[in-house]
């Protein structure tokens, strides 16, 4: 099940909710390789070299899909291969990675974050500003549904609304 949305609107904070109710998740790919990027002073960096960047997280996304569910219950994924594919294809005009999107199936329902400025924040892994985060969130709220997922808004609202709102819509789909 994928999280996705604007960057900053708590994807991160859901995951590590979900994570505390016993399911498993599966951190961004893309914050993973700044954060190696950073600590090993390399180039891989959003800011320095966005497509190496992008090939990077690539790689961890597909590692990550394919290790396989601890159980049966529902695995969450903070942003998706599907995410990093379509920045990929906006940043490089390329499509030579879009047979993965048909190979690479996540469950239908995409929960997005909307953009929340309130918590809105940089970091030394979040450079951009809230206005470049509102125009990824548009480019996916298009994205997904153009490849055949429905989404789903997040309320803004507390972290245990958030969670009993994926896990009451989770529940519904399985049934």
């Amino acid at each position: 099940v994928i999280l996705s949305g604007c960057s900053g609107g708590g994807k991160s904070t859901l995951i590590k909710a979900l994570a505390a109710k016993g399911f498993q998740t599966v951190e961004e790919a893309g914050r993973r390789v700044v954060e190696a990027e950073l600590k090993l002073n390399k180039t891989a960096l959003p800011w320095e070299n966005m497509p190496l960047f992008l090939e990077c997280a690539i790689e961890l996304a597909l590692r990550d899909f394919n290790q396989p569910s601890l159980n049966n219950s529902p695995v969450f994924y903070d942003r998706s291969l599907v995410d990093l594919i379509l920045a990929y294809k906006k940043e490089t005009g390329s499509s030579k990675l879009d047979p993965l999107l048909k190979t690479k199936l996540y469950n239908q329902t995409v929960f997005l974050v909307p953009p929340w400025e309130d918590i809105y924040v940089t970091d030394d892994a979040r450079r951009h500003s809230f206005q470049d985060a509102i125009k990824e969130y548009e480019r996916l709220k298009l994205g997904y549904p153009a490849l055949g997922y429905g989404i789903e808004i997040l309320p803004k609202a507390d972290v245990r609304v958030r969670v009993d709102f994926v896990l009451g819509r989770i529940k519904t789909a399985i049934n």
